[in-house]
């Protein structure tokens, strides 16, 4: 829970902060592949550069726009009606990591807006069994760290994470526990989870003091688990097959439902038999319906009259 309280209250210092008000600096904190602006309410007469500083490479013109034009890179978007209007706000399409740090915006070479594009932490919960894997993906250049918030001996959560590795670039570097389990390709894998490694490890940039992503651990079947506490975005199914009829109440009105149905369709069914077979032995035992039929002939019956009159 105190992790979880840590997350939101550094998630809102970054709201905060991106209504400071410091003129021109702001942060935004977007949701990972999906669209952002970088905000910047200003009027300009002359020619507006958009750029990403990147240290130590050079830094990137992502988009520019003057009273003629307007142009940008690939995943960026600059509105020249906007800018007409003072608006010299610049869309990110779909942000990801690798758009990820500072933005400057300039109107005739002086600088008017400066933004920090950041992300909300992924949030990862994983059931595991022990000998299961834990896997970490590293998507950023930047120096990241690999902590676990480990559990004391009466079960509580210590509020001091304790590291696991660190990675920069392709070395990695781990602690003695963990050094022999621990492979990093594209991602960052811990092997041969242990029954007691049921926690929350979070996968921190060290370089801009940013959580990239939180994992919370539970092991499986262990629905009550009192140490997972830190609430995890989306839920399950509420109507999945399994979890009706293993663990929720419903499995039980709904089994109780379904058997008085057929129960009744078969009843149902069995009574018309019975009726049926009532209709058909009554039929065959009237004397109206069991003597033959005879045929009614005109001539003969009026025959018949005359003989018994005579």
């Amino acid at each position: 829970m105190r992790t979880y309280t840590m997350h939101m209250i550094l998630f809102g210092l970054m709201l905060a902060a991106g209504v400071s008000p410091v003129p021109g600096l702001t942060f935004t904190v977007a949701k990972l592949h999906q669209s952002a602006t970088l905000p910047c309410m200003r009027k300009c007469p002359g020619s507006v550069k958009w750029t990403l500083i990147q240290k130590p490479s050079r830094d990137v013109v992502v988009a520019r726009c003057d009273r003629t034009s307007c142009s940008s890179e690939e995943g960026f978007i600059i509105s020249r009606d906007q800018y007409r209007e003072g608006n010299l706000s610049l869309t990110v399409t779909a942000a990801d990591y690798s758009r990820r740090g500072w933005y400057t915006c300039q109107c005739d070479g002086e600088n008017v807006c400066d933004v920090s594009l950041r992300f909300e932490p992924v949030e990862i919960m994983k059931r595991f069994r022990p000998g299961d894997s834990l896997v970490v993906d590293v998507q950023i250049p930047e120096r990241v760290e690999v902590t676990v918030l480990r559990s004391g001996g009466d079960g509580a959560r210590r509020s001091d994470p304790v590291r696991v590795c660190t990675a920069d670039g392709r070395r990695v570097e781990c602690e003695p526990e963990y050094q022999k389990r621990v492979v990093f390709k594209c991602s960052l894998a811990l092997t041969a989870l242990k029954e007691t490694e049921s926690s929350v490890y979070t996968l921190r940039d060290t370089d801009n003091d940013e959580i990239i992503s939180t994992h919370t651990l539970a092991l499986a079947g262990n629905d009550t688990d009192d140490n997972n506490t830190v609430p995890v975005k989306g839920t399950e199914d509420s109507w999945n097959i399994k979890r009706i009829f293993v663990s929720e109440y419903r499995g039980v009105l709904l089994g109780f439902f379904l058997g008085l149905g057929v129960s009744g369709v078969l009843w149902g069914m069995k009574i018309c038999c019975f009726i049926w077979r009532k209709v058909k032995r009554c039929w065959r035992e009237d004397p109206d319906h069991s003597a033959p039929r005879v045929k009614f002939n005109p001539v003969q019956n009026v025959a018949l009259r005359m003989s018994v009159d005579d």
